[in-house]
């Protein structure tokens, strides 16, 4: 075999090489995506809610974990006359046909399913609670600032696959007008996953190693013929 043709049968065979080990050590990302509304968004009766959406980068991948932050405050409203009813602040989080619940909001006192009670000793909330399915403490019976696992889990998204596009979306709302509005300053989502190749990396690998082995074939022929 030739110089100049065994020297380009190393090279198929390293670029070959080479695309084939970034289909097998597919990258471990993170996407962190903050939405900034102006003015923040304000949701306040029964009949309302409002939505953040978030939109996945061009990238096609496997999700491995999903945290949420959200920035927001509820008080009350009257001159101070009126309790916040922070049992009425909703929060839950969808990817296609697949959602969970952050917090359960609930009017009905008599037979409450909400998260969080009322609010008779908290006058008002401003903070951001972080939902993490690994936090070591749950919701308590008001919202206060920090990390807590949310009522739902947020696991139901761990394994989903993602196109360019796919978006999450974070629906808000508030079910009564009685106390004042849930006021949602910021939410920023934090998407763990393994990005998958495009289907034109796998038929650039596979176009090499043929190539590769035409090359070889010719040559070997060709050496055949000459002996």
């Amino acid at each position: 075999m030739n110089p100049f043709a065994s020297t380009l049968l190393r090279s198929i065979a390293l670029a070959s090489g080479l695309t084939l080990s970034a289909l097998t050590a597919h990258a471990q990302l993170t996407v962190n995506q903050t939405i900034d509304p102006n003015p923040d968004l304000s949701v306040n009766n029964s009949s309302n809610s409002s939505e953040f959406t978030f939109t996945l980068p061009g990238a096609s991948g496997i999700i491995h974990d999903v945290d949420i932050s959200i920035a927001f405050s509820k008080s009350r409203t009257g001159g101070g006359s009126v309790d916040p009813f922070f049992n009425e602040i909703g929060f839950t989080l969808s990817l296609g046909g697949t959602s969970t619940n952050l917090l359960i909001g609930d009017s009905n006192l008599t037979n409450n399913q909400a998260t969080f009670l009322p609010g008779l000793s908290a006058p008002s909330f401003s903070g951001t609670i972080t939902f993490d399915d690994e936090a070591s403490s749950g919701l308590g019976l008001y919202p206060v600032t920090g990390t807590f696992r949310p009522e739902g889990s947020l696991s139901v998204f761990d394994g989903l696959s993602f196109n360019p596009g796919s978006e999450f979306k974070l629906t808000v709302y508030d079910t009564s007008g009685i106390g004042g509005p849930v006021i949602v300053d910021n939410a920023t989502l934090s998407v763990q996953f393994t990005a998958v190749p495009e289907p034109s990396t796998y038929a650039a690998a596979g176009a090499l190693a043929l190539a590769g082995l035409v090359l070889r074939r010719r040559m070997q022929k060709k050496s055949a013929s000459q002996s």
